[in-house]
């Protein structure tokens, strides 16, 4: 059973050293797996996904997507990295861990996860210290009584209270597209 790939890096890390202040925006995603095949070297940092490019130009940045620049992934990663540390971004997943096997980790799949077959991130102890803008997640979805649903409702109440703006975008993962055209 896969734990996030940046568990420990990223996310106990947050919930362990937990941010103060004033963020812009907290963007969340689903669930990075270590598994094999994902090649992620930060979150969102691998060709196939097109964040690293849509995510800076939305905020009237250049893209930092491996197709539109000449450095290395890992290069791009740093900068990436920096790209969200100047410009008060943090990124999250919901899960941690996911304690069942799946197929594979698509938001199809990580949907149907019952609450003891996963370990959320605590994003209530992670950021009780600090206020954001904007939250953004990466996927539009809200069906009824779905885990991703649940945990994005539970995020959804928690900022909005505190003043936060809510956006839900739509993927940017060229698989998803890449699926619907092979449909």
């Amino acid at each position: 059973m896969p734990e996030h790939l940046f568990k420990q890096t990223d996310l106990e890390l947050l919930e362990n050293h937990t941010p103060k202040g004033e963020y812009e925006i907290l963007v969340v995603g689903t669930f990075n797996g270590d598994i094999e095949g994902n090649l992620a070297t930060w979150f969102y940092a691998r060709p196939e996904n097109e964040f690293c490019c849509l995510f800076p130009r939305m905020l009237g940045k250049s893209t930092l997507h491996p197709v539109d620049r000449e450095e290395s992934i890992q290069e791009l990663t740093f900068l990436w990295k920096r790209f969200c540390n100047d410009n008060k971004i943090i990124i999250v997943d919901l899960f941690k861990d996911i304690i069942v096997d799946l197929p594979n980790h698509s938001d199809k799949n990580l949907a149907v996860l019952q609450p003891n077959q996963y370990i959320a991130f605590d994003f209530q102890k992670a950021f009780g210290n600090c206020k954001f803008k904007r939250v953004m997640f990466t996927w539009k979805g809200m069906v009824k009584n779905n885990a991703l649903t649940n945990l994005k409702v539970q995020y959804i109440n928690y900022f909005q209270c505190r003043g936060s703006r809510i956006a839900h975008l739509l993927t940017p993962s060229m698989s998803y597209a890449k699926s619907k055209v092979l449909s």
